[in-house]
């Protein structure tokens, strides 16, 4: 978070956004797997984020849907418990951007 981001709200844990004010620009998924985290917790929470910030879809029915659809490991259990109890709600809910525009990105959710 830099120095003059205006945080308004929670960030949810494991992203990365810039901004004034925040915005959520997606997984930090550099920090995941120098943490070890496998291509498939990545690829879940992935799936779990893109739930959440880019489905368009009404929020309680995105966690119930990553509920029935992500496998309960660890991490996604910490990422939507963290959602579901932020008392200030999750910041940014628009993306800054797309994966799309940074194609080398995509290369983290491979081995």
């Amino acid at each position: 978070v830099g120095g003059l981001s205006r945080i308004t709200n929670d960030i949810p844990p494991y992203t990365l956004g810039a901004g004034i004010p925040y915005r959520v620009a997606g997984l930090n998924l550099i920090g995941l797997k120098r943490h070890n985290f496998s291509i498939d917790l990545r690829k879940a929470l992935t799936k779990a984020f893109k739930l959440i910030y880019r489905s368009g879809i009404q929020f309680h029915e995105a966690v119930a849907r990553i509920d029935e659809e992500v496998e309960k490991t660890e991490p996604i259990k910490h990422w939507i418990d963290f959602c579901k109890t932020s008392k200030r709600g999750l910041i940014g809910l628009q993306p800054i951007t797309s994966a799309d525009e940074f194609p080398d990105i995509k290369d983290l959710l491979e081995e």
